[in-house]
């Protein structure tokens, strides 16, 4: 199992975690937008995760319900880079065009 833990700034510095199931060989990223002071709270986030040995990139936003994928003929072998996340902002869909995969072309909604 791999956990993503982040720090809460209120209350106290309060350290939280969400433990995420999985199988061998499947990277995950995990994006949040800057929060713009006098926020502290982080509200969103894009994650994208991808097998090793796939050549399929799957990818969510927490402002739209939607699963997407692209697949990107030639990424077999390929892991999943920091490059390939997507930024997060508030109240947006980050998955949406013109936005594209690693593949170079728009995401597919599912």
């Amino acid at each position: 199992m791999n956990t993503i833990t982040w720090t809460d700034p209120v209350p106290f510095n309060t350290n939280r975690g969400v433990v995420i199931g999985l199988g061998n060989n499947v990277s995950i990223i995990v994006s949040t937008e800057t929060p713009v002071p006098p926020a502290i709270y982080l509200s969103s986030f894009t994650v994208i995760s991808k097998h090793t040995h796939g050549d399929t990139y799957y990818g969510a936003a927490s402002d739209v319900d939607n699963i997407y994928l692209d697949q990107s003929d030639g990424s077999t072998g390929t892991p999943l880079l920091a490059v390939d996340a997507l930024p997060s902002t508030i109240a947006s869909n980050e998955f949406a065009a013109p936005a594209v995969g690693p593949s170079g072309q728009g995401w597919v909604a599912k």
